[in-house]
């Protein structure tokens, strides 16, 4: 068997060594760097084969931020050249791998920024290949109210004022007010007190009943005279 035939049987490889294991970390971090870059030109085909075992990788650590990145960031130099709606698939396919990255704890820092450059892609592309009256019009990107939501959190997630920064220059960008970051803060905060308050104030059923009835738990726990 040759080397690049040895490369082409890596998928079944990979997925029975996945089975035997699949909480086997090192399989989804060591494959999509061996596997995409075994042939060029890269092939739509090869990435999706890729991705397909990152999204494996998910079901059993969903809360690895790595992983939906890694995916998102294979649709990045390998289609250059490629026809305009295989990139606008990748665009929007790695939209929703940083989407969900986003939502993880720890999310890299890279992730709203990557969402830009996907967002502006997807719509530089969908311009390209619409009919509409003034093709050369520039494009513009417009969010949907969960994307926005998205952009928000990462905001208020910022792990340093540099990055919070550039994020702020995004917002203005997109026509999000950053103050309603902090507004969705505090309000969540004050949502959380009062959660906290609320759990503070619960009584069990049974410590309940023996408040109001006092009686009733005396005789229920009274020890029976001889």
């Amino acid at each position: 068997m040759t080397r690049n035939q040895s490369f082409e049987h890596l998928p079944t490889y990979i997925i029975s060594a996945s089975e035997l294991d699949p909480y086997f970390y090192a399989l989804y971090k060591w494959y999509p760097d061996v596997y995409i870059g075994a042939k060029h030109p890269v092939s739509e085909e090869r990435i999706e084969k890729t991705n397909q075992f990152l999204e494996r990788g998910m079901k059993y650590f969903p809360r690895d931020h790595r992983l939906p990145e890694t995916a998102a960031s294979n649709y990045i130099g390998y289609s250059a050249d490629a026809p305009a709606p295989r990139r606008l698939r990748e665009s929007i396919k790695a939209i929703e791998y940083l989407q969900y990255a986003a939502k993880l704890p720890g999310a890299s820092s890279n992730v709203p920024f990557l969402l830009d450059y996907f967002y502006g892609r997807k719509a530089r592309l969908e311009a390209e290949l619409s009919d509409g009256e003034n093709p050369s019009a520039a494009p513009s990107t417009t969010l949907s109210e969960n994307e926005k939501e998205t952009y928000l959190r990462l905001y208020l997630l910022a792990p340093d004022p540099h990055t919070r920064a550039r994020l702020a220059g995004l917002l203005s960008r997109y026509g999000i007010d950053e103050n309603t970051a902090f507004e969705r803060a505090r309000d969540y905060t004050q949502r959380l007190q009062t959660e906290h308050t609320q759990r503070l104030n619960y009584l069990p059923v049974d410590l309940w009943s023996t408040i109001v009835n006092p009686k009733e738990f005396d005789s229920a726990t009274a020890t029976p005279s001889r």
